[in-house]
């Protein structure tokens, strides 16, 4: 063995053949040759003995040259083959797009340079089967000049605040991208007219913001002659100037128009609004119209039962306390109760009921009810005989008998009622049963209008002018008007926990806590339950989302939704109806993630991870 190691070191070091007297059957060694790079360039070893050759094998990126043939296969070398590499360049093309924005101030270069990948030949340790590898270097170059940048701005119309800085950028040190290279000058925007509204403070809720019901915000108040709201005018902009040269024009201010609602009046310039009556203030908007209204607010300190009686309030209601058994609360505006409800009747005209504890037992109503609506009927039909009855008298009192017998004009509207228009008396009784029928009181401004009616059922009528008529008409218009457009504002229920109820709301409702148990939900808007949904109904005309619905005991639970909306139910049980549009299904097992719609063809989709396989 130490014989065999000592020829493999003589013959790997060169050593000279052994010499004559050597034994001819020692140990031959074979050793296979090698190649390698160093440098960028290949190196080759022959083989020992009856090593094998080294092999090369060729990459694309590299041309690769063995005695002046270029070779693209593997290849057997040798030490003695004239071996060269030559790399190749890869070339990409660029572009350079320049964009003007629409509104003239900003115009911009897309760039994508044109890209240089020059290619070198990796070291390699000798091996008897180099296989070539590159590492190739990436060079960016912009495909237009600096002066071709500018021309092609010019010819675009870009003269105006050039950016040269950024565009020599672009050439020396090109990147891809969106590059803005010119800025024009934006016109200073105009102060609009705005409203300011001292009563309005940042801890209270302004006429957009979002009402969070688990923090309840002070609600503002306000008494007879308090400033509600100001209008302050607003102030022109300055032009500026474009990319292209040209002057940008600013928008006019725009103008707000200041009304006054219930309980508040207008002053005599038209830009400051008071109130009238002691209440809640707010300020709705449609446009660029502001409306300044005072609503009045009941706050009731403890519970209502037997000792306070029931509560009717022509406005908004607050409860400090619990609502008890067989007691009613009503109002025309939000109902807020602070403790449970058990065994009552809860009722708002309008705006958001939300309870702070539970609901056992109870009706809870929010929204308009059907019958304003034929009230809003009523008056149309009121306003169109009462401006017969204004045009009846205009003529009559005009005329020259009447006007040389001095007779007033109050007596011409009494004789009308009596002889030509009766049936305006018998509609104005119509409409003040119609107040009193009504479980949900109607709006002030409707009780307020009923105020100035009535003089029209009597003898008072002789006390009626011409003005008075005339101002008569409008409200009137204005109460249809507005009953007709409170069907169209949504309102919610938010609650936290409802067993053996009916829940209905022309909105959203809304279960924060342990969910709902026996009851049934009659919603306009969308569902959410935090908790369970176990037994009942709901009808949603919006999406509906339930933590978890039905029992384990295959407690019958319905969840129905229009054909356009969703049902998802985080864990559903077994007899669980889902229904969407006219399209049903009963779920026959326990269920997780649920979720149903229907699909373009308009079947019942449900998905839904089952918490076993199916059989089979």
């Amino acid at each position: 063995m130490e014989k065999s190691l000592e020829n493999l070191i003589k013959s790997l070091i060169g050593a000279r053949k052994p010499h004559a007297g050597t034994p001819q059957d020692a140990e031959r060694v074979d050793i296979d040759g090698a190649a390698w790079v160093r440098g960028g360039k290949i190196f080759v070893r022959d083989p020992v003995g009856a090593g094998r050759r080294p092999v090369i094998v060729p990459v694309p990126e590299v041309q690769l040259f063995v005695n002046g043939h270029e070779v693209s296969e593997p290849t057997e070398v040798q030490a003695s083959d004239d071996i060269a590499v030559v790399p190749r360049i890869r070339e990409l093309p660029g572009r350079l797009t320049i964009k003007v924005a629409p509104d003239r101030l900003t115009a911009s270069a897309e760039l994508v340079p044109r890209r240089v990948i020059r290619y070198r030949l990796v070291d390699r340790e000798p091996t008897p089967d180099l296989m070539l590898e590159v590492a190739g270097e990436e060079e960016l170059h912009c495909p237009l000049s600096y002066e071709e940048i500018l021309t092609r701005l010019v010819e675009q119309g870009v003269t105006h605040g050039l950016n040269y800085a950024e565009i020599r950028r672009l050439v020396e040190q090109p990147r891809e991208g969106c590059w803005t290279v010119a800025e024009g000058e934006p016109p200073k925007p105009p102060e609009d007219e705005w409203l300011e509204v001292p009563w309005l403070k940042e801890t209270e809720y302004g006429p957009k913001d979002p009402v969070d019901f688990r923090d309840f915000r002070r609600i503002p108040s306000v008494e007879p002659g308090d400033l509600l709201a100001v209008k302050r005018p607003g102030t022109p902009g300055h032009p500026g100037v474009g990319v292209d040269g040209q002057p940008l024009l600013p928008p006019a201010p725009r103008q707000l128009v200041l009304k006054a609602g219930f309980g508040a009046r207008l002053q005599a310039d038209g830009l400051t609004a008071v109130a009238t009556v002691a209440g809640r203030p707010a300020v709705e908007e449609y446009g660029n119209v502001r409306v300044v209204r005072v609503e009045p607010v009941l706050v009731h300190e403890g519970d209502v039962d037997m000792t306070s009686g029931n509560i009717r309030f022509k406005g908004n209601v607050k409860i400090i306390g619990n609502v008890q058994d067989g007691m009613t609360v009503q109002a025309s505006g939000t109902v807020e109760i602070l403790g449970m409800v058990s065994g009552a009747y809860v009722g708002a005209g309008g705006s958001v009921i939300a309870i702070r504890e539970n609901v056992v037992s109870s009706v809870i109503q929010a929204g308009p009810p059907a019958r304003w609506q034929d009230i809003a009927a009523l008056l149309e039909e009121l306003h169109a005989q009462l401006g017969q009855l204004y045009q009846a008298a205009h003529v009559l009192f005009n005329h020259p008998e009447v006007r040389r017998r001095g007779t007033r004009y109050g007596h011409v509207i009494l004789l009308l009622l009596e002889i030509k228009f009766p049936e305006i008396r018998e509609r104005l009784h119509r409409f003040k049963s119609m107040l009193d029928r009504e479980r949900v009181p109607a709006p002030p401004e409707t009780e307020l209008l009923w105020q100035k009616l009535k003089c029209l059922c009597g003898l008072e009528a002789v006390e009626v002018t011409e003005n008075f008529l005339t101002d008569l008409l409008e409200e009137v218009a204005a109460n249809a008007a507005h009953l007709r457009s409170l069907q169209d504002k949504p309102t919610d229920v938010v609650l936290q926990y409802a067993a053996n109820s009916r829940i209905e709301a022309t909105g959203k409702v809304l279960v924060t806590g342990q969910g709902c148990f026996n009851t049934d939900i009659r919603a306009g808007g969308d569902v959410d339950i935090n908790g369970v949904f176990r037994g009942g109904e709901i009808v949603a005309g919006g999406r509906v989302s339930v933590r978890e619905a039905g029992s384990e005991v295959g407690a019958r639970t319905t969840i129905r939704v229009p054909e356009d909306r969703t049902i998802k139910i985080g864990k559903a049980y077994e007899n669980v109806l889902l229904q969407i549009g006219g399209r049903s299904t009963l779920l026959s097992r326990l269920c997780l993630a649920v979720e149903a719609r229907l699909d373009q063809q308009g079947r019942l989709n449900v998905n839904a991870l089952p918490l076993e396989p199916e059989d089979g």
